[in-house]
This record gives structure tokens, sequence and C-alpha cells, in this order.
């Protein structure tokens, strides 16, 4: 073996470590840092959820209130509940395709029930 050579492969292997265990810490990091970031995602949809309900449950008693017709006041207040539910399914169907591929597994929900669940069942292991 040339003179030398010794020297170079260690250095060789050394930058293949370090490229290895930096790329391991770096994927751990991240994961984390993405699994706090879904359990803040979950907690902001949570919050928007109920004040969308909040919202709309001032909209129908101001409706109560100017004394339209009860059948238009009921079909409104099911369109609110459709327009609701569909807002629901859409941002998580939105959140799941653009979520990071890498972290994809850290998504174990596929609906709203279940992401609602998920974030209560995160919030009561934090708590």
């Amino acid at each position: 073996m040339p003179d030398g050579m010794d020297q170079f492969l260690w250095f060789v292997m050394g930058v293949m470590s370090y490229r290895i265990i930096s790329s391991i810490l770096n994927y751990g990091h991240m994961y984390s840092f993405m699994n706090s970031l879904k359990g803040d995602i979950l907690k902001l949809l949570t919050i928007l959820e109920e004040d969308l309900n909040q919202a709309l449950s001032l909209k129908h008693a101001h409706m109560c209130s100017a004394e339209l017709d009860e059948e238009e006041i009921k079909v409104q207040v099911e369109k609110d509940k459709q327009a609701i539910n569909i807002w629901k399914e859409v941002i998580i169907s939105r959140l799941k395709t653009h979520w990071p591929r890498y972290y994809r597994d850290l998504l174990k929900f596929n609906s709203w029930k279940e992401a609602k669940k998920e974030f209560k069942d995160q919030f009561k292991k934090n708590s």
C-alpha cells in the first residue's frame, strides 16, 4: 500500500461516519419537531372549531331574534353544519397531503374524529 493510504482511508471513513451520524441525529430532531408541530396544529384546529361553532350559534340566535321564518332558520342551520363538516374533512385531508413524506407516520388519523381523539390523548399525556 502506498504511503499515506492508511491515513486517507481513515479520513474517508471518518467523513462517512460523520455524515451517517449527523443524518440520524438530524432526522431524530426533525421527528421531534414535527411531532410538536402536529400537536400545535391540532390544538389550533380545535380552537378554530370551537370559535366557528360559537360564531354559528350567535348567527342562529340573531336569526331567531330577527323573527325569520323557522323553516328558513332550520335550512340555514343545516347548511352551516354541513359546511363545518366539509371544512373539517378538507382540513385533515390537506394536512395529510402536504405533510412531509418522511414524517407521515406521525399522522395516525384519517378523519376529524380520529384527529380530535389523538389531540385529546396527547393533551392528557402532557397534562
